[in-house]
């Protein structure tokens, strides 16, 4: 009986028309295909889950074919299954990382290809190399065989030598907007037999922080210990050890109303449900970004926000969002994790915000 394949690997995108999210990438390299100018190497950086594999896996095929549309899907090249084409080879440079790794492949890029008219080699996790490596990695950059293809991928693109990127076509992949990510997470529930509710989808497309694959994975989760086919708002919640809306809420309040002993006690009641420190703080981060947007804009607010909103005025709310960042901050070590979410710049966003209260 075949094991449970992952809804990650299942829905991966198989063909250009699939992929989701990266428009313009997508319409670059179709046109580079179609116009037979496919280049010599290809750099694809961004965050984990965004399709730079997949996209790279497609490029790789599209080059290999030797039909008159690439890919075809008749050619010899194009029948052959994933991951059995000798002439794509996927290498990861996380345990391939030494010169003699990268020697053994700048051996072997001069033998011609097996089926196909080219020969793709697609390096992950690129920025793993060692400085000899990348050495002697960019010799056969600099002059490559007119049948090979390099495709580099790398979730720390800062880390790559700028001798590396110069010779390469670079491509950012973007975090997928949460709206794009929960209507994804919609359509896979569905084509399990899912009925996965709105709010639990906008859940998982958050928690997911940008990622196609972390968001499907969650959802297989969710999916393995649903005792129905529906999937409610709570059960992803108690999943993922989330602060309800009415709990955040209540401790929003608290916080801005000065009232330490309900904190300290709401925060007590949270650590024994289950909910990390971590995640409260990303959250409470996330209502006060919103907080000082209505408060700066005079925006409409929802009834439940606007007692909130009013208790501060803007620098209130601000100094509030500059604490809770700091102590977001402060998690990085203890949590082992640096997500999305504490890439993101937030000092840098709310500059504009001070000037304006300085002006």
């Amino acid at each position: 009986m075949p094991g449970h394949e992952a809804l990650y690997r299942k829905y991966r995108s198989s063909t250009f028309a699939e992929v989701i999210g990266q428009d313009q990438i997508v319409r670059t390299l179709t046109n580079a295909i179609a116009n037979k100018r496919i280049a010599h190497a290809y750099l694809f950086t961004g965050p984990k889950g965004t399709g730079k594999t997949s996209v790279a896996r497609l490029l790789a095929q599209a080059a290999c074919c030797q039909g008159q549309q690439q890919p075809c899907g008749d050619c010899p090249p194009c029948l052959l299954s994933a991951g059995s084409n000798p002439d794509i080879i996927e290498i990861d440079a996380a345990s391939n990382r030494s010169i003699d790794a990268v020697r053994d492949l700048r051996d072997k890029v001069a033998q011609v290809p097996t089926y196909s008219q080219r020969k793709v080699y697609i390096i992950d996790e690129v920025h793993m190399l060692t400085t000899e490596a990348f050495n002697a990695l960019l010799k056969t950059l600099e002059e490559p065989p007119a049948h090979v293809t390099f495709i580099l991928a790398t979730t720390e693109a800062h880390k790559v030598p700028d001798t590396i990127v110069s010779r390469t076509q670079r491509f950012v992949f973007k975090p997928f907007p949460t709206k794009l990510l929960a209507e994804l997470l919609t359509d896979v529930a569905a084509k399990e037999g899912w009925k996965l509710e709105p709010a639990a989808a906008d859940r998982l497309s958050r928690a997911a922080q940008g990622g196609a694959r972390d968001g499907l994975s969650l959802l297989d989760q969710v999916g393995a210990v649903a005792d129905t086919k529906e999937i409610s708002d709570q059960l992803v919640q108690e999943l993922l050890g989330h602060i309800s809306q009415d709990q955040l809420s209540q401790l929003a309040a608290s916080i801005a109303s000065r009232d330490t002993a309900k904190t300290l006690s709401l925060c007590a009641e949270l650590a024994t449900s289950g909910v990390s420190a971590t995640q409260t703080i990303a959250s409470l981060i996330t209502l006060w970004r919103r907080l000082v947007w209505l408060r700066g804009t005079n925006e409409s607010a929802p009834p439940s926000l606007q007692p909130i909103i009013d208790s501060r005025d803007l620098s209130g709310h601000v100094e509030i969002l500059e604490q809770l960042l700091a102590l977001h901050q402060s998690h990085w070590p203890g949590s082992g994790t640096r997500d999305h979410f504490s890439k993101i710049d937030h000092s840098a966003q709310l500059n504009p915000i001070r000037t304006s209260q300085t002006c």
